[in-house]
């Protein structure tokens, strides 16, 4: 495999080099773990499925572009895994050790990937570079390896998980033809050229906040988000990766009654969980921050769009990649407005972009094949006073993971998690995902200088959600 990386791969690529975001998890809890044979089976079966799994990104020196490129040294079980018998818990300081310890890097034989496992929590989290995947990839991989899992298979000495001469790929990545597949309107040509110029000439004019979005009194940017910039001795920054991790879940019946609510006022979850932020900011004293509007990040799993405006048929080759635009919606303050007027907003935009507007929504992905990506996230940090949105909403869905949730087999998904690191385009965020088993479980990542601003916030959430 030789594949280039698409304009989004790119900015995650150059994102993580220079050391601002480290990885992401998503995590699955078990009836009860499988042994060292079974999991090495279901490794090699997972990584057979999905060749993207033994890439790394690599320099080509003669085109001098980057390019994800099979690694050519063997992957061992112990590359890929790793135990944690000390931890009782997935708390607040395990989420953040992961964020602050783990980081993949280019140029190297080796995973941009790893499994960690928690034996006493029967829990596994796939730690991933976020050039290699997106979130709902996760899903998939976690779908392929309870496949592998559930296989009668030999018992499994030979602990290679992966050999550059042995392996074969059953799936072609599609991912960068796919993006320069996609149809750019004539409007959008001319778009690409004033953005290219405008972010070579004026930045600011490019990546500059709007003055009137919100901004926290106690939270000073990039200050309470980095420990180091770059400086003469070095070209990477250092994100704190010290948020407060708020927790909470929804019952699946608890889940279904608030899903039966959304359904009855034309609304989804994700709409109805940044209605609940939205309404939320009533609570907070006016002293505590400056602007007039907050700005919510929604990431949009583009996969579907992709097969219907490409007319691709419908298979697994989109399964593991980046497929994703990002839904920006604005809240003015204190419009009195009630919860379920907000989630119709948000839900409105979420349909306009997937629908009426996609193919705008993904050439707006593509205008990061005109300007310098590194540039750009450079930019975005020296020349603005906080980050380009308020907070962001991912919700991955209720995932079933093929089945695998099903009680009656002998190793079955109980539980799953989610969660992302601080990062430069949101103050806060929420990483949510759903399964038959235990409902909704959602982690919500906040910066500790703003613990005491947002306690109404999430007292104002408990209260709505009846988490008590």
């Amino acid at each position: 495999m030789n594949l280039k990386l698409s304009a989004i791969e790119s900015y995650f690529f150059h994102r993580s080099r220079l050391n601002l975001h480290s990885c992401f998890y998503v995590g699955i809890k078990l009836n009860e773990l499988p042994k060292k044979s079974q999991l090495i089976a279901a490794l090699k079966y997972t990584v057979i499925q999905h060749e993207r799994l033994t890439c790394n990104v690599f320099y080509d020196e003669l085109k001098k572009e980057n390019f994800l490129q099979n690694i050519l040294e063997p992957l061992k079980f112990c590359d890929l895994i790793e135990y944690h018998h000390d931890w009782d818990q997935l708390g607040e300081t395990e989420i953040n050790h992961i964020f602050q310890r783990y980081n993949f890097s280019y140029n190297e034989n080796k995973s941009l990937w790893k499994i960690l496992i928690l034996p006493n929590q029967n829990q596994m989290l796939l730690l991933t570079d976020h050039v290699l995947m997106d979130g709902m990839s996760a899903v998939h991989v976690w779908e392929t390896f309870m496949e592998g899992l559930q296989m009668q298979q030999p018992v499994e000495i030979d602990e290679t998980i992966y050999s550059p001469s042995l392996n074969s790929s059953i799936e072609k990545i599609m991912s960068a033809p796919l993006y320069g597949d996609w149809p750019i309107p004539w409007n959008w040509h001319i778009v690409r050229q004033l953005v290219s110029r405008l972010h070579y000439w004026f930045p600011q004019t490019v990546v500059k906040n709007n003055r009137n979005l919100i901004q926290f009194a106690n939270y000073s940017f990039p200050k309470d988000l980095l420990d180091d910039k770059p400086s003469n001795g070095t070209q990477k920054y250092k994100v704190k990766n010290t948020n407060h991790q708020w927790e909470f879940q929804l019952s699946p019946t608890h889940l279904n009654d608030i899903l039966q609510e959304c359904k009855a006022n034309n609304t989804s979850l994700t709409s109805l969980l940044g209605a609940l932020v939205c309404t939320s900011f009533e609570k907070i004293a006016a002293h505590e921050y400056t602007g007039s509007f907050l700005k919510i990040e929604l990431p949009m799993n583009i996969r579907k769009p992709f097969e219907r405006v490409l007319k691709l048929p419908s298979d697994d080759k989109l399964a593991v990649g980046n497929f994703i635009a990002v839904i920006e919606f604005n809240h003015k303050l204190h419009q009195n407005r009630g919860i379920w007027d907000i989630a119709s907003q948000i839900q409105r935009a979420i349909r306009s972009s997937s629908e009426d507007k996609i193919i705008d929504k993904v050439n707006e992905v593509k205008l990061l094949e005109v300007i310098s990506s590194q540039q750009y996230i450079e930019d975005k940090i020296s020349l603005n006073n906080g980050p380009s949105s308020t907070f962001e909403v991912t919700n991955l869905g209720f995932q079933t993971f093929k089945d695998a949730c099903n009680t009656s087999l002998p190793f079955y998904i109980v539980d799953a998690t989610f969660n992302e690191p601080q990062g430069i385009s949101s103050i806060f965020s929420l990483s949510v995902i759903s399964t038959p088993g235990n409902g909704l479980h959602c982690c919500i990542s906040y910066p500790n200088t703003l613990t005491k601003v947002l306690e109404p916030h999430w007292q104002y959430m408990k209260d709505y959600l009846n988490l008590y």
